[in-house]
């Protein structure tokens, strides 16, 4: 019978052995093994990457408008027939307007107002966008398409034409029914983009984990949809 031979490894196919440690040696002056130090920005570091000078104004009109009763110096609905069209003076700071109101304390009443109505109707605005475009991206095809098809048959309305037609309706308003109106009537274009990030990240392994471990809609879209689509 003949024997199988192997053959000596050659210096090409030899396997190399593992060098120690101790195999090299550093030398220089003063050498030293360089660590690099991961730090966190201070909060000097972060407050000098914000816009200083367009907050400080912004917080101090907020402030003023929140102040509006002790800053202004004339009631903001008072006619001041005698004075009308008056120029900027010691008495009134802003001058008056054609009817005879104080320019200056409407400006501090009327931004107080406005910023009531903005965020208010904001708030609303990204709570109802928020939650119908989730519902639409994780519910099923048919199920999907009925919601987005309504909320476009809901869109081709003009909102002017929406919104007079609720005052008219409602009666007298203030600012508070106002900021409702414009929330309930401006949130379809937000639901339509929440829709489309979900509808990207709805197959994900951490959304199927949560619904097969028994998660609800509200838990889902509060722990991973929401989260997911706001950071994108």
């Amino acid at each position: 019978m003949d024997e199988t031979r192997t053959a000596p490894h050659s210096a090409a196919t030899r396997p190399q052995e593992a060098l120690p440690d101790d195999a090299f040696e550093l030398v220089g002056a003063g050498w030293r093994e360089h660590r690099p130090a991961l730090r966190r920005p201070g909060w000097r570091q972060r407050l000098a990457r914000l816009p200083l000078l367009p907050l400080c104004l912004l917080l101090l009109l907020v402030l003023g408008c929140l102040c509006a009763p002790w800053l202004a110096n004339h009631d903001p609905a008072e006619f001041y027939l005698a004075d009308r069209n008056t120029p900027p003076g010691s008495r009134f700071f802003f001058g008056t307007d054609s009817l005879g109101r104080d320019i200056y304390s409407i400006i501090w009443f009327g931004g107080r107002a406005s910023l009531l109505i903005g965020l208010l109707s904001a708030a609303v605005t990204t709570v109802l966008g928020v939650a119908y475009g989730c519902l639409s991206g994780i519910a099923p095809a048919r199920t999907d398409a009925l919601l987005m098809r309504l909320v476009e048959l809901v869109q081709s309305i003009p909102v002017l034409l929406v919104l007079l037609l609720a005052v008219s309706l409602l009666g007298p308003q203030n600012a508070l029914s106002i900021a409702l109106l414009i929330g309930v009537t401006g949130w379809f274009a937000l639901a339509r983009i929440v829709r489309g990030e979900v509808r990207q990240i709805r197959h994900s392994e951490y959304i199927l984990a949560s619904r097969c471990m028994g998660g609800s809609f509200g838990w889902i879209m509060r722990r991973h949809l929401v989260p997911n689509v706001v950071s994108a």
